[in-house]
């Protein structure tokens, strides 16, 4: 019994220690810097292109992420802990990583001895037994399921680490996503235990001077105004070429197709037939002209001609 008290202590020390680690431990902050009235030139595809957060004016490395609960800036962030109260970055992965390893051991030796009671608990008749059972077993179960959950945990961030290369933000945004071969696990193991943990960047001598900062916008200006230049002389030569080519020609057009005559509706002729009257009319228009221009020639004068009675000449 002390071995095994022993050993829970040890497991106990150490998963505090590497909490307070985690907790305490610079996660990879970039300092602040103080705004720069030339942010207010670029365009927000240039702030984004350059990684420039508006909040702590500086230009983010890659992997970097602003944590809106700590309102920091994080080198390679991979998400913020409630449980730390702080962020997990690059100077703060590992101790994180351990803390998750020593819970999940101290539970899955927790409920072992959990159960190991329970079933020695069990083999006893006096009253006693029979409580330190029920407590032995719900605290084994218990333990049990923290134990699960924090499994699972675990291998997630083991999976992230060896076989997609991401962090859990990259991988909840879908992005640096890499598959690493198989021979690099060694290495990435050794990386991530035996490492040097990098330098923090909060000391005053590395904060950044501003001179890198101004040279930083400078160049993102320089950017931005070579891209609207760019653009400028695009669409210029996109008119010219439009001058340039010759219109093209329409294509004639089809000719119209015959309208099929309905056998409903009677035929219309395309000629109007003219009225009796309009008849009569032209008819008179046209004596009238033959009257004016062709005279008829003289009746020969008669003397002496017999009279007309009833419309019948006498001879």
């Amino acid at each position: 019994h002390i071995i095994l008290i022993i050993i829970g202590l040890l497991l106990f020390c150490f998963e505090f220690s590497v909490m307070i680690l985690a907790a305490s431990i610079d996660p990879g902050i970039l300092p602040r810097l103080p705004a720069n009235p030339v942010e207010e030139l670029l365009s927000a595809q240039v702030k984004d292109r350059i990684h420039l957060c508006p909040t702590c004016h500086v230009i983010r490395p890659p992997r970097a992420k602003h944590c809106r609960f700590c309102d920091n800036c994080v080198e390679v962030f991979d998400h913020h802990c409630p449980w730390l109260g702080t962020c997990v970055g690059r100077r703060n992965y590992r101790f994180f990583l351990s803390f998750i390893f020593l819970t999940f051991l101290a539970a899955i030796y927790m409920s072992v001895l959990f159960i190991i009671t329970t079933m020695r608990a069990a083999t006893r008749s006096n009253p006693a037994s029979v409580i330190q059972t029920f407590c032995a077993g719900f605290l084994a179960a218990w333990v049990l399921a923290i134990a699960g959950f924090v499994g699972a945990l675990l291998q997630f961030h083991l999976y992230l680490i060896f076989i997609r290369d991401q962090t859990t933000n990259e991988f909840l945004r879908g992005e640096h996503s890499a598959t690493p071969k198989l021979r690099d696990v060694p290495f990435k193991f050794i990386n991530l235990c035996c490492s040097p943990i990098p330098s923090s960047k909060l000391g005053a001598t590395h904060k950044p001077p501003e001179s890198s900062y101004r040279a930083y916008i400078s160049s993102a200006y320089t950017i931005q105004h070579n891209r609207i230049e760019a653009l400028i002389t695009q669409s210029s030569r996109c008119d010219q070429n439009s001058l340039d080519e010759p219109a093209p020609a329409t294509p004639p057009s089809p000719p119209d197709k015959p309208r099929k005559r309905s056998t409903d509706a009677p035929a219309i002729p395309l000629l109007s037939t003219p009225s009796p009257m309009a008849r009569s009319d032209h008819r008179e228009e046209n004596d009238d002209e033959n009257f004016n221009t062709e005279l008829p020639p003289p009746l020969p004068c008669i003397e002496n001609a017999p009279p007309v009675t009833g419309g019948i000449a006498l001879v």
